[in-house]
């Protein structure tokens, strides 16, 4: 009964062929060959491509008694077939496995007519083209119109490829070069008695060398890189109105933080840069916007750490974009990086003095002299809060910034110094100082810089030893007379030796940068910027006192911390005549002029007895939390 069951079909099978035993060697070409003749030139004739074929790839490896067997084959193409000295690409051999198959199609006969009907025949200009342009999709075509009417023939067997992967090389134009037409005789003849009278002349000189050929290779890779370009994201293409193309971005273009002024500008920003848009459109940014003009209404100059601390129901960001709708900074000086309401020029009146920032960027160094109650300081740092981190009262460090203005400065040394009536300066140093005199700045920073390294440490600053420096004199002349055995000679301590000598070297340097900034402005060298730069390079610590002013994030992110420079290095560039020691007779009056350095006890006797203006900063109110930026 199975045998009654008919079979199934058998499955067709492809045809069999047989593949000659004959060996082709395959040479891409790096061009388009149109002409066979002309691509056949470029591998240089038969002369250059019998090598490649009578030798085989791999034939470089077998060794002979020790010996390599042969070169390995290649063959060069030139990209200018008629110019015998041009450098010709390398080519690489592989082995392949690859079959040559030559396929004959029925040939046409140029004319066409619609299927199906008994039109007449007419010509078909397309159907002429070259068949060395002939694509693959053509030839696909072809075959399949060709109704099966098509023989394959196997040709043999291609055991090895030549390639060409390898970059052009540079070559060296020789007709204008004189040596090269002394050698065109002797060559053109191919006489050995004129070759024999050719002389180079190799006599040294900067001029004639250029006469000589470059070396053999200019280009030091032989594979080019894969750089693997890949469009750009948010990129599109378009025409402009004139038709011209032109590429535009797609992703959201973000305006600029804020209108940069620099220092020493004539004037300030009335408004918003012209046209400037921005984000100031989204709803966010708008109200966050409308909400930082109201804080410069009160206080017409911030710091980004206060406005982040004041206005917390916003992001950094959206404050960041929202800076040009209300205000500028100034890209350098003593406001630097500082939001400032616009029409507002802090450089016009000294009431502006109390909004110049301090930073600081410091490192572990350690502390010289003794600590105190370490217990208190660390009880401090668990109790700080972030939204008053911008007031700086000399017992709590926070670390979301290290950037305070003066009128949040509440400790009591430092508060006296900043407000005493004779801190102000009689003109504004827009670069560098501002409305305070170069000594109370080098003061201020003098024992704040301490004061916030004890507290980084967990440990409470001695106020006992700052009195030598919040009484020393602030004018150069008044230091000649200072040095550390003297001090020491006053019970001066080691701790508030240190103090002092810092603050030396910042009031040394100020004078250098005032001395150079006068210089600059007497011989017309330019702005005040470049007085600056010149002060820097006669004194390396010049720039102590400003390295504080730098760019505060909106982020609350630190900024990189800078390691102290070398004080020995500072002093060997001051002058020496301001930091000698007087004469022995000097031996009680450590100072000249009218105030001395009195010992620590007599110091603190003699300000037992002043007054002290009450500091009470307007801490968080609930709803008024704007309030507690400023301190009465």
């Amino acid at each position: 009964m199975a045998r009654d069951q008919a079979s199934p079909p058998a499955r067709p099978t492809a045809p069999t062929y047989s593949v000659p035993n004959k060996r082709i060697v395959s040479i891409e070409h790096p061009c388009i060959i149109k002409n066979f003749d002309n691509g056949f030139k470029s591998l240089g004739g038969e002369p250059m491509l019998k090598h490649a074929i009578q030798h085989r790839v791999g034939d470089s490896k077998i060794k002979t008694d020790d010996k390599m067997a042969s070169v390995e084959p290649t063959v060069g193409a030139s990209l200018r077939p008629n110019d015998p000295t041009a450098k010709k690409i390398e080519s690489t051999g592989i082995l392949t496995r690859n079959v040559l198959v030559k396929v004959t199609l029925p040939k046409r006969t140029g004319r066409k007519r619609k299927r199906g009907s008994d039109e007449p025949f007419i010509e078909d200009p397309l159907s002429r083209s070259s068949p060395g342009t002939m694509k693959a999709p053509d030839l696909l075509q072809r075959l399949r119109e060709s109704g099966g009417q098509f023989s394959i023939e196997p040709v043999g067997m291609v055991p090895e490829t030549h390639r060409f992967r390898r970059q052009p090389d540079y070559q060296l134009r020789t007709d204008d070069m004189p040596v090269f037409r002394q050698l065109e005789k002797p060559l053109s003849n191919l006489s050995y008695s004129v070759l024999k009278d050719f002389n180079i002349d190799l006599e040294p000189g900067p001029t004639r060398g250029v006469a000589y050929p470059m070396p053999m290779d200019f280009t030091q890779y032989q594979q080019p890189l894969p750089y693997e370009y890949r469009q750009a994201a948010g990129v599109n293409y378009g025409y402009d109105d004139n038709g011209n193309p032109i590429s535009f971005s797609t992703s959201w273009k973000h305006g600029k933080t804020a209108e940069a002024t620099v220092a020493d500008a004539k004037e300030v920003p009335s408004g918003p840069p012209p046209g400037w848009v921005g984000r100031s459109k989204e709803l966010s940014v708008a109200r966050c916007a409308e909400d930082l003009g109201g804080l410069l209404e009160k206080r017409p100059l911030v710091t980004a750490r206060v406005a982040v601390n004041t206005m917390k129901i916003h992001k950094p960001a959206a404050i960041k974009d929202a800076i040009p709708t209300v205000g500028y900074m100034f890209t350098n000086g003593a406001w630097r990086d500082v939001i400032i309401k616009y029409g507002v020029d802090p450089r016009s009146d000294p009431k502006y003095r109390f909004y110049q920032p301090f930073m600081f960027q410091l490192d572990g160094e350690r502390i010289p002299g003794k600590g105190t109650n370490n217990d208190t300081a660390r009880i401090s740092l668990h109790k700080a809060k972030i939204w008053d981190s911008h007031i700086f009262d000399g017992t709590v460090m926070r670390t979301d910034g290290r950037t305070w203005q003066a009128c949040d400065i509440t400790d009591p040394i430092l508060y006296d110094l900043l407000h005493k009536p004779e801190a102000v300066a009689e003109k504004c140093s827009v670069d560098m100082w501002g409305w305070y005199k170069p000594g109370v700045i080098s003061k201020v920073r003098t024992i704040m810089k301490d004061k916030i390294r004890y507290l980084q440490k967990g440990e409470t600053p001695p106020e006992e030893d700052y009195g030598v420096v919040r009484d020393a004199p602030e004018d150069t002349d008044g230091l000649a007379a200072i040095d550390a055995k003297k001090l020491a000679q006053a019970g001066c301590n080691e701790h508030q030796v240190e103090l002092m000598r810092q603050y030396r070297i910042l009031l040394v340097q100020s004078k250098y940068q005032e001395r150079e900034a006068a210089q600059a402005l007497h011989e017309g060298m330019g702005s005040k910027e470049t007085a600056s730069s010149r002060s820097a390079a006669v004194a390396p610590k010049a720039n102590g006192v400003n390295e504080g002013r730098g760019e505060q994030e909106l982020d609350g992110r630190e900024t990189a911390s800078m390691s102290d420079r070398n004080h020995g290095a500072a002093d060997a560039m001051i002058d020496p005549r301001l930091l000698e020691g007087t004469d022995t007779e000097q031996d009680n009056s450590l100072v000249s002029g009218s105030l001395a350095v009195q010992s620590v006890n007599d110091v603190q006797a003699q300000r037992s007895g002043e007054g002290r203006a009450e500091v009470e900063p307007v801490v968080d109110g609930g709803e008024d939390a704007e309030d507690g930026l400023f301190v009465t």
